[in-house]
């Protein structure tokens, strides 16, 4: 279970944050990430339990308080923002019982616990980390939500294409499975919400030519410094972004001012 933090290595997460815009990405990614590492209580809360249900899978069992302060905590050791920590922790009391029982359920097909994969893509170095590798080589996703999964997303899911894609990079074969687990809180507890799946060579080669022309995208804005920003089209997803109060597309607005203060 290590998890490679380096900057300079490509991966899914990153390439989302490119696709979400361009400016983001050159203000977390390509500058090295001067901003704030921001947490929200859900992000959070799905951090503890990926932690807590991958620890005792990997026979390196913590306690869910434990598995907390891992999940507020960034990479320099400082407390990320959270909202209410009370109110989080009764909401992870609410998630360790399924936790426990999917942990069970499991534990006898485990192959391994979020493996550290690296591969190349047109000659540039990326990284993926799945949450489980089964004993048969299928991929398990763990997530936490509100909500049930979307109506087949386990079928257009792009994190999980590129986790088959990578896994097939480092040599193993082609998952024969891709599954989406999730846990679903409400105000009637929380039940799994469970989504099954494959995917085909030619997925992972329409994957590999998604990211060769984003490559060629990224190389043409590094080098003429010029991005495209979400220009406030989706303000949500605006909503809680570190680079908000630099970003352009924001200037002259009081939420500026409001991320500046923050």
């Amino acid at each position: 279970m290590g998890r490679c933090f380096e900057r300079s290595h490509r991966s899914y997460s990153s390439d989302r944050v490119w696709d979400e815009c361009q400016y983001k990405w050159k203000a977390t990614t390509a500058e090295g990430g001067k901003f704030p590492f921001v947490v929200n209580e859900r992000m959070a809360i799905g951090s503890a339990v990926d932690a807590y249900v991958s620890g005792a899978l990997a026979s390196e069992r913590v306690t869910m308080e434990d598995a907390w302060v891992n999940a507020i905590a960034t990479r320099d050791g400082q407390v990320a923002i959270i909202f209410n920590e009370t109110a989080c922790l009764e909401e992870l009391g609410r998630f360790k019982p399924k936790c426990d029982e999917l942990i069970e359920t499991l534990m006898p097909h485990i192959r391994e616990v979020q493996p550290e994969w690296h591969f190349t893509i047109e000659g540039e170095e990326y990284h993926a980390h799945p949450d489980f590798l089964m004993d048969d080589y299928s991929i398990f996703d763990l997530k936490t939500s509100q909500r049930r999964l979307e109506a087949d997303r386990v079928h257009f899911d792009t994190q999980l294409t590129a986790y088959a894609y990578a896994s097939v990079a480092v040599g193993n074969p082609l998952p024969p499975a891709v599954a989406l687990v999730a846990m679903i809180s409400n105000k009637s507890g929380v039940t799994f919400d469970t989504q099954q799946g494959t995917r085909s060579e030619k997925q992972l080669g329409a994957f590999a030519s998604d990211v060769k022309a984003r490559l060629i995208a990224q190389k043409g804005a590094l080098k003429d410094d010029n991005y495209t920003r979400n220009g406030r089209a989706h303000p949500y997803a605006c909503g809680s972004c570190a680079v908000k109060s630099s970003c352009p597309s924001w200037a002259g607005t009081e939420l500026e001012q409001l991320g500046e203060e923050n």
